[in-house]
C-alpha cells in the first residue's frame, strides 16, 4: 500500500546518496505532529542505520540550516538533550522511550 511505497521511496533516495533530514516541523503520511520518534523509526525501516537516523535529526539538520552552534554535543555548542532508556545506536526504537529532557542545562518535566 501507500505506506510501503513511502518506505521504499525513502530507501531508494538513500541508495541514490541523498541525505534525508528528520524534522518535527510537519507530519508526513502516518506521522502526525508530535510523533517524531515514529518518523525516526520509519527511517530505520527504510534502510537507514540507527546512527544515520540520529544524525538526520541532529547534525545533518543543523548543517542544512547553517546553524553551526547546534547539532552535536561539542564544547561551545548549544544542546538540548533527550535521555532515553536503551541505546539508540543499537536500536532506533529507544528514542521513543524518553526518560528526561534537558534544555539549556535545565531539566524539563515531561509526561510519560
Amino acid at each position: 500500500g501507500a505506506y510501503a511505497y513511502r518506505i521504499d521511496e525513502i530507501a531508494r533516495l538513500k541508495d541514490l546518496g541523498i541525505v534525508m533530514l528528520a524534522g518535527s516541523d510537519e507530519g508526513w503520511g502516518s506521522n502526525a505532529f508530535g510523533r517524531f520518534s515514529r518518523e525516526l523509526r520509519e527511517m530505520g525501516e527504510a534502510n537507514h542505520s540507527p546512527l544515520e537516523v540520529l544524525r538526520s535529526a541532529t547534525f545533518y539538520a543543523a548543517e542544512s540550516l547553517r546553524t553551526p552552534d547546534v547539532g552535536s554535543l561539542d564544547r561551545g555548542k548549544h544542546a538540548d538533550i533527550l535521555v532515553v532508556e536503551g541505546d539508540p545506536q543499537a536500536t532506533i526504537r529507544a528514542v521513543g522511550d524518553v526518560r528526561a529532557v534537558y534544555r539549556g542545562g535545565s531539566r524539563i518535566e515531561i509526561d510519560n
